[in-house]
């Protein structure tokens, strides 16, 4: 074994990529990195691709892979809440904003922090829990922000 055996070819990386991007589809994963295949059987295929998929080196990056994908879709996912939540806290602390857009924004922070409980305004009709708590909601978003803030940088 030599320092050789401790990298992946490029063709190697091509099939892990594709494995990832694809959903998990080998054959198409070893079509795209192994175009000299394709007058092969569907069956030989199907064997080839789980060969590779079986390798320690291969296993191995691709699980690095697969958690570097879900790391940044974290952060994606946080980025768009944050975005949305940003763009409504906006609104409810906008003074020329429509006092109705202002009451349905701290609506849906409010439902967003779960502030209702039984005082949900969407089962009794009421928007007096909203008025009431107009000051808490904003101080929750802001709060979230930074939580946020922090999350982002720390990974």
């Amino acid at each position: 074994m030599g320092i050789k055996d401790d990298y992946l070819t490029q063709q190697e990386i091509d099939f892990c990529l594709e494995y990832v991007k694809n959903g998990g589809n080998g054959v198409a994963a070893l079509l795209k990195a192994y175009p000299e295949r394709r007058k092969n059987t569907t069956a030989s295929k199907a064997v080839a691709a789980s060969v590779l998929k079986k390798r320690p080196k291969i296993q191995a990056y691709l699980s690095g892979l697969k958690q570097n994908l879900a790391t940044e879709a974290e952060k994606a996912v946080i980025t768009d809440k944050m975005a949305l939540l940003e763009g409504i806290s906006s609104i409810f602390t906008d003074k020329d904003a429509k006092h109705s857009d202002r009451l349905r924004a701290a609506e849906l922070l409010g439902r967003y922090y779960n502030l209702f409980g039984e005082n949900d305004p969407k089962k009794n009709g009421s928007t007096t829990y909203i008025q009431q708590n107009f000051q808490v909601e904003f101080a929750k978003v802001e709060e979230t922000k930074l939580l946020a803030d922090n999350i982002i940088d720390t990974t």
